[in-house]
């Protein structure tokens, strides 16, 4: 008896051994049983399910597998204990089974018999990663009854409540439509509520995340058309390309259909090795607008792919736990062009091109959000944005108040207030050079210059009467050269004498429009500039005050030729009466020369056996000028001279021009518009060249060169004081500095900050 009790025990020991042992071997080899299920109709390629069939829980009880019997369809209200829960898309009843896992209860499946308590003591804390509504609080359960039958939409709603209600709608999509009938418009409608939860919850990144993954796969499932007719994916920056992406540019590809610019551009904005720098995010519609006019220069209708032979395999990573492993779509037909490195480049450079180009506009919305739609924030746009109907009325009033200054004219004169009007300072009610800048750049960008122009050494606008108007051709230097300087002096003294009598004739203007053509140095758009500057000149006649310091350290062989170019220019009109000798020799003091050379100098232009006391000679009779009444050469310092005849030989005159204009060559940058005494010149542009660089550069240069870093606005400051965009200077100091290390000087970030051990390379 004992032995059979004995061996009795030992096969029912042997016997719960095997069974722990088989529950065992379940629990470690379930991840890797499979099983194929049918695809939906509505796609093409292989779903690879991951889950097993069995349909035991881990107490051994029978689960249900049939997702039918449990699901509440859109639109119809169901009962939970004291809740109605309105328009349905919820799982309710008892042990429906997981998607992927024979033991464990589907977590979006309410359970009507199990224990619900009030809300409100529902924490976070009480919450799992992956909440499952068998294994909540009790006091968590009420609080998402309560939710899904007040209509889903509290913000404050807990997100992993939220999760919970997103589980069942994503297995509804995602993984039932395997196992039993889903209607379209069930899935249409799924798709709509999951759209309205990411405009409450998609400030969480992980819900944003899952939502907009569940919105694109199930759009692919469900497609019935090529998916680059729908509209491009655009929302928060992922490391992955969105699937819809993939899927379209595929698509495109393989129907031969060139890369649309929506298209192109989210592929640009997804791109996992293009980190969006903050003008990016802080600036995206101009980026856009700007991306579509960059890439349709480029690519027209857009870049054509040829297909390539990888094909695209997408992959879902579901938020449910129920569902588990990743869902795979192997889609044959489509080749993988996300893959390929040469279109994402090409369609990369333009996208950083365009986001470099609007540093400017974004530094400046940093420090001042609230200035987006001032022109003084547009005129840091670049060009191809502005346009009088893009930049909006205050540009378009400007626009007609130039258009009705020129009137059809080359040059239109204008009132400087009428033009402050549009164009108040930029802060504290002080206008700076930097806001003059700013003015002549927006006004470039929509087709027109200005002089005074402070860039190319003139006046600020604020401080003269007068300014003129004019359009601008294709050639338009934005910085001026020594040629530049040394012409606009040397136009600047010659209209000094134009105007002494009072009376600009049509010889003089045409002398002083010669004086530009003559110089072969200057470029079209310079001697463009030149003309509009001569007509300022004409009607404001500046004061020349404050130039004799500028001249004292000419050499004295440079001043005698700048005497002979005043009296070249005041020849040209035939006479040159008392006015116009006054002004020269008042000019001639200014330059340090003695005023009574005045006198000789205009002899020694004379036609030979031309004097006084042998009469008027013709040299050229075909070509003779008038006669100059002057003085006659040799008489007392300071007396009244007789008048007599001479005749200018045409030869020795122009002889003379080329001598003054290689002599203002030799100028260089130094005749400069001086600054107010009230505003700091930053230096001026009388810096010794670095590097190449121009007086300005090398004075912003040599400044910024005081310390390690700098804020965007002191920079600004400086560039302003100096007649420079900060941006535009930064960049060719630093371009520079490329030239000349093959590194950058400045890394340019929120602040400005300056590398030394490149810095020792200049100074």
């Amino acid at each position: 008896m004992e032995v059979i009790i004995g061996l009795a025990i030992f096969f029912l020991i042997l016997f719960l051994a095997f069974k722990v042992l088989q529950l065992i071997f379940r629990l470690l080899t379930a991840p890797f049983r499979s099983r194929s299920k049918p695809r939906s109709p509505n796609f093409s390629g292989e779903v690879v399910y991951s889950g097993d069939s069995s349909s035991w829980n881990r107490s051994g009880k029978k689960l249900k597998k049939d997702p039918g019997k449990f699901w509440v369809p859109p639109g119809m209200e169901v009962a939970v204990g004291k809740w109605k829960i309105p328009g349905g898309m919820v799982y309710v009843g008892k042990d429906l089974c997981g998607a992927s896992s024979q033991y464990d209860v589907e977590a979006s499946l309410i359970d009507p018999k199990m224990k619900v308590k009030d809300g409100s003591r529902c924490s976070s804390n009480d919450l799992d990663y992956w909440p499952s509504y068998s294994r909540i609080p009790a006091a968590c359960r009420g609080r998402f009854l309560e939710w899904l039958s007040t209509g889903r939409k509290d913000p404050d709603m807990d997100i992993g409540l939220v999760f919970l209600f997103f589980y069942g709608l994503e297995r509804r999509v995602i993984v039932d439509p395997k196992l039993t009938t889903v209607f379209e418009e069930e899935k249409t409608t799924i798709r709509e509520e999951v759209s309205r939860l990411l405009t409450i919850y998609g400030d969480n990144n992980s819900f944003s995340k899952y939502s907009t993954s569940f919105l694109d796969f199930s759009a692919l499932l469900m497609r019935s058309e090529p998916m680059y007719r729908s509209k491009p994916p655009f929302h928060e920056k992922t490391w992955e390309l969105p699937l819809s992406l993939k899927v379209a540019v595929a698509e495109l590809s393989r129907d031969g259909l060139p890369i649309p610019v929506e298209w192109a551009f989210s592929w640009a904005w997804f791109d996992p090795e293009n980190s969006l720098r903050t003008p990016a995010t802080r600036c995206t519609d101009e980026l856009r607008q700007l991306f579509e006019i960059r890439y349709r220069n480029k690519y027209g209708d857009g870049m054509k792919i040829k297909p390539n032979k990888r094909t695209v395999q997408v992959e879902y990573r579901p938020a449910s736990p129920s569902i588990g492993g990743i869902q795979s779509l192997q889609l044959k037909d489509l080749p993988d062009v996300t893959s390929l490195k040469g279109p994402i480049n090409k369609i990369r450079a333009i996208f950083d091109d365009c986001v470099s180009e609007l540093d400017a506009f974004s530094r400046l919305l940093g420090r001042n959000p609230e200035a987006r739609d001032s022109l003084q924030a547009k005129a840091l746009l670049p060009a191809v944005l502005i346009s009088p109907e893009m930049a909006g009325g205050e540009a378009q009033e400007l626009c007609s108040l130039f258009e009705e200054g020129l009137e059809g004219r080359p040059f239109g004169i204008l009132p400087s207030d009428a033009i402050l009007e549009h164009w108040p300072p930029a802060k504290d009610g002080k206008y700076r050079k930097a806001d003059a800048v700013g003015l002549v750049q927006f006004m470039e960008k929509l087709g027109f210059g200005l002089e005074p122009d402070v860039r190319f050494n003139g006046p600020r606008i604020d401080s003269v009467d007068n300014a003129v108007v004019f359009k601008l051709g294709k050639d338009v230097p934005q910085v001026p050269t020594r040629d530049y300087v040394a012409a606009g002096l040397s136009l600047r003294l010659a209209s000094a004498v134009a105007v002494a009598d009072g009376i600009v004739t049509e010889e003089e203007q045409r002398a002083l429009e010669q004086q530009l053509e003559a110089s072969s140095a200057l470029r079209p758009g310079d001697k463009e500039r030149l003309r509009a500057h001569m007509e300022w000149l004409l009607v404001e006649r500046p004061s020349l005050a404050g130039l004799k310091r500028k001249l004292e350290d000419l050499k004295p062989s440079t001043r005698v030729l700048l005497g002979q170019t005043l009296l070249v220019t005041a020849s040209a009109d035939g006479v040159i009466d008392p006015e116009e000798i006054k002004t020269i020799r008042k000019l001639y003091g200014q330059l340090g020369l003695d005023p009574e050379t005045v006198y000789s100098d205009l002899h020694s232009m004379a036609a030979p056996g031309t004097v006084a006391d042998e009469g008027p000679v013709t040299v050229r009779p075909e070509e003779r000028t008038k006669g100059y009444s002057i003085p006659e050469k040799g008489g007392a310092k300071g007396a009244a001279h007789p008048a007599a005849k001479v005749y200018l030989d045409p030869k020795i005159i122009e002889q003379k021009r080329k001598e003054s204009q290689a002599a203002a060559y030799l100028l260089g940058q130094i005749f400069e518009e001086e600054e107010p005494e009230n505003e700091s010149t930053g230096g001026g542009h009388q810096a010794a060249s670095v590097a190449g660089l121009d007086g300005a550069h090398s004075a912003m240069l040599t400044r910024l060169a005081e310390k390690p870093q700098w804020s965007m606005e002191e920079v600004e400051d400086i560039a302003g004081n100096l007649g420079l965009m900060a941006e535009g200077a930064l960049e060719t100091i630093n371009d520079a500095a490329m030239e000349k290390t093959e590194e950058p000087l400045f890394d340019i970030a929120e602040d400005v900050f300056l590398d030394e051990s490149i810095l020792k390379e200049f100074f």
